[in-house]
């Protein structure tokens, strides 16, 4: 945009975020009932280095704050006027009532953030579907907005936020004090609170026998409610079909040896170098960033980690910080649950050729994984197996050791679909090896 016209009017922008988010609960805690309403808020703005930026100690002009006043009392109102397109990417060919939607995923960000914040892991079976990347701007496009003489008499620029500011988010139960809020609202949430243990006992009943993923519908003192059941992170397929088998095995010392393992399960689809299905079932390391504190634009994190693998076979999350009385008092992140790990600190392994992050087991062993998240390396008793990988993350070489002395190995080799090609295992010896890690 010209300098010319960068100092001309009043710069400010509107974007829509949740008023609040109310969370209602009964004694149980075990059903909550979300109230996530939208507004709209507004900011003045100015140019600084050719980009538009807060201006903290600007005005809102009158115009501004009668436009977001008027939106957010009429937002339902709009809502069911106003339809888009979706992009061509998402397989949606009808418009569809963008502002209803925008305050569905509200609801749905809402839902998601009460689980991060509980701990509740992401159901593991949801990595298994592919979601289709749809291209979008990262800023919204401007709109200029002109009379009948064509004079250009406002610029809007604005988006959207969809998570709550930490002061904006609200628990209600049975105990939570109310004294202070003025009896129409006092009114209105225990009626909230007292809906949601009625729906608790409710719910249960109908969801006993509930197909997963599958919705169900009931009703409540005339009201119509739809539910699903959804298989969490520790549940059990029903007699599923799990297979463990050893396409190559070579000995490191009599009765130990390094294998190279596909496994199966029937409840899972993961995409290894077998093809659908078939899977290596490493342990992986992720890191998650979770926010602490939120306020305006303003958002706060911490990292906390979570161990998977692609048949769901072990499960941990490493959130916190504590002293660990078996290891003298040594400060590890440990696990949020009971779990087969003492904690998680970083290392820097004489065998490896970069530093580690090392996940500490009861069983006196121990495993490594790259700061990317990948397993280089376990330890258990003097024998060591390592992963070595290739550019594109997957592993060509698996070395078993003795102390540092490398005494076995598995080569893998791919085809340029990414694909296995071949194995092949033997004896090793390179004393003195610095082993790759990555």
């Amino acid at each position: 945009m010209p300098q010319t016209r960068r100092k001309q009017g009043h710069w400010e922008r509107f974007w829509i975020v949740p008023a609040e988010a109310n969370r209602f609960a009964g004694e149980r805690q075990e059903l909550t009932l979300f109230d996530v309403p939208l507004k709209v808020k507004t900011q003045s703005m100015k140019w600084s280095k050719g980009k538009l930026v807060n201006n903290l100690s600007g005005q809102s002009s009158p115009g501004a704050l009668a436009f977001i006043k008027w939106f957010t009392n009429h937002y339902d109102q709009i809502a069911a006027e106003r339809f888009l397109t979706p992009p061509p990417e998402s397989g949606i060919t009808d418009p569809v009532p963008v502002l209803t939607e925008l305050r569905r995923i509200a609801l749905i960000t809402a839902i998601a953030e009460k689980l991060r914040d509980e701990g509740v892991p992401m159901p593991f079976w949801m990595r298994d579907y592919e979601v289709e990347p749809v291209s979008f701007e990262r800023t919204t496009p401007g709109l200029e907005v002109t009379r009948s003489n064509q004079r250009i008499v406002a610029r809007v620029y604005g988006g959207v936020q969809l998570s709550a500011e930490d002061k904006a988010v609200k628990d209600f139960n049975p105990r939570s004090n109310l004294s202070t809020l003025v009896p129409e609202e006092r009114t209105r949430i225990l009626k909230k609170v007292q809906l949601a243990r009625e729906l608790a006992g409710v719910a249960r009943e109908e969801m006993t026998s509930a197909e997963p993923l599958k919705v169900r519908q009931f009703e409540h003192d005339g009201e119509d409610y739809r539910a699903v059941a959804l298989p969490g992170t520790t549940t059990q397929a029903l007699a599923p079909a799990s297979l463990q088998e050893v396409d190559l095995s070579v000995p490191i010392t009599a009765g130990e040896s390094i294998e190279l393992v596909r496994g199966y399960n029937s409840f899972f689809n993961p995409k290894g170098p077998w093809g659908r299905g078939w899977a290596l079932d490493l342990p992986r390391l992720e890191a998650m960033k979770v926010p602490v504190k939120r306020e305006a634009d303003k958002v706060t994190f911490r990292t906390v980690y979570e161990l998977i693998t692609p048949l769901n076979s072990i499960h941990a999350r490493f959130s916190r910080i504590e002293a660990v009385a078996e290891l003298n008092d040594s400060r590890l992140m440990v696990s949020d649950q009971a779990s087969a790990f003492f904690g998680m600190a970083d290392a820097e392994p004489a065998f490896l050729s970069g530093p580690t992050r090392k996940l500490i087991r009861k069983d006196g062993g121990a495993w490594h994984f790259s700061k990317a998240g990948a397993l280089v390396a376990i330890e258990s008793g003097g024998l060591r197996t390592v992963y070595e990988r290739d550019e594109h993350g997957r592993i060509e070489r698996i070395l078993g050791l003795l102390g540092r002395r490398p005494t076995a190995v598995i080569e893998l080799t791919y085809n340029t679909s990414g694909a296995l090609e071949s194995a092949t295992g033997g004896r090793h010896d390179q004393a003195g090896e610095r082993l790759r890690v990555g």
